[in-house]
């Protein structure tokens, strides 16, 4: 992985001022992530069934059926 920021030079002011380092970020900045029990419960229930289980080997039939019991877990864990 590359350097976060892109380091140039640029002449931001006079010319008789030499030029001033400027950073400017290479990647933009992620805003805060908002998880609530309404938009986790809306996932499990939109859940394909006819899916194949993940790595964990629950079958998402599983997590659908059982939405409502186990969204407080759920979401603790996101």
């Amino acid at each position: 992985m590359g350097p976060l920021f892109k380091v140039s030079v640029k002449d931001v002011s006079s010319p008789t001022q030499p030029g001033t380092l400027v950073t400017t970020p290479k990647y933009l900045i992620m805003p805060d992530i908002s998880i609530n029990t309404n938009g986790v419960l809306k996932l499990l229930q939109n859940l394909k069934v006819d899916k194949a289980a993940g790595p964990d080997e629950i079958k998402p039939i599983v997590l659908k059926e059982l939405g409502h019991e186990i969204l407080d877990l759920v979401s603790l864990i996101f």
